[in-house]
């Protein structure tokens, strides 16, 4: 280690030059400010995969101690032996935001020369096809998440019984994990997720309504949090995330399941959500609204375009029927035409 500390410590210190917390994102976005770092859960993910980094290099690289020695070529091994051993596309996507961010907050910090190569470049865009279709959300079917979780339940009763709460929930992983005791109401079967202490995205609070056969698990789960000193239904939550998410990658080729990660259980939920909408008199439009909310986002196309399967949802123009596949339109459209 040389005097100025670890590698890892150096780009942790850069980080925290550009951490400006307290600010909206979305001005960010508009105005285009990518010099910055908001969010603390993102800071504190940054600098875990910039601790990452500097071990690599430094096991890969022994004669580099500063952060200024660190080269693209370094950063683009890196991400090569994190997807040789196996790590999930939207974990090298997180590494590759966190080198992006890194190399920004050393450029700021006159660390790295503004005329210097990037340390992690965008990969040029591809010009998009005519022929393009639009990819319909996945999600894993009810048989396959209960052949999925019941797996799981004999390595890992904890990881079931979190990935069972996502399945009936919609709950996003992080917010699974901390969700405590107080934020269970078995009587009204709703879960009421009010402060940042539940790991929303953005903070935002909402109230997911369950249905009524999943009264039995909140009471269950409300039992094993109350009797927790801390009020948390789970513990060891900063391991547990990653134990999840390494279980499913795991299990799911031994089962022939297409592994669709920890989010397939709340996209599971959603088509769920939506057809039970449906069923109570729901047009496709209020039924999008209606899984839009329970998932704690505001717009349905949010529902339409990531979580709710287009096979599965009901046509507007023709209220009880399918919709109708591209090629099933194309072809209604090409008998109609004059020959």
């Amino acid at each position: 280690m040389s005097r100025y500390g670890s590698l890892g410590y150096q780009m942790m210190k850069a980080l925290q030059g550009i951490f400006r917390p307290g600010h909206s994102r979305y001005q960010d976005k508009r105005y285009k400010r990518t010099d910055v770092i908001r969010g603390i859960r993102t800071m504190r993910d940054m600098c875990d995969d910039a601790h990452h980094f500097g071990h690599f290099v430094r096991q890969r690289y022994p004669a580099v101690h500063r952060v200024h020695d660190v080269t693209s070529e370094m950063a683009g091994a890196f991400i090569q032996d994190l997807a040789d051993r196996g790590r999930s596309r939207a974990y090298l996507s997180r590494n590759r935001c966190a080198l992006r961010k890194l190399d920004k907050a050393c450029r700021a910090a006159k660390v790295f020369p503004l005329d210097r190569e990037e340390l992690m470049p965008l990969a040029p865009r591809t010009p998009r096809s005519l022929d393009r279709t639009h990819s319909t959300p996945q999600a894993y079917s009810p048989s396959d998440a209960e052949r999925l979780i019941a797996a799981i339940r004999e390595k890992d009763v904890t990881v079931a019984d979190l990935l069972c709460l996502m399945h009936v929930s919609g709950l996003r992983v992080s917010e699974a994990v901390y969700l405590r005791a107080d934020d269970i109401r078995p009587e009204e079967c709703c879960l009421v997720l009010e402060s940042n202490a539940n790991h929303t995205k953005g903070g935002r609070p909402r109230r997911v309504t369950l249905p009524p056969e999943a009264r039995p698990l909140l009471e269950q789960l409300r039992a094993r949090g109350l009797a927790q000193p801390d009020g948390h239904v789970f513990a060891e939550r900063r391991q547990l995330r990653m134990r999840a998410k390494d279980l499913v990658r795991h299990t799911c080729p031994k089962l022939n399941i297409t592994c669709l990660g920890t989010h397939g259980f709340r996209k599971s939920f959603a088509a769920a959500e939506y057809l039970r909408a449906i069923r109570a008199g729901a047009t496709d439009r209020q039924a999008l609204l209606i899984v839009s909310h329970q998932l704690g986002h505001n717009r349905i196309q949010v529902a339409a375009y990531s979580y709710v399967p287009s096979e599965i949802r009901v046509d507007r123009l023709r209220p009880g029927r399918p919709r109708r596949t591209p090629e099933q339109v194309k072809a209604s459209e090409s008998s109609r035409s004059p020959t």
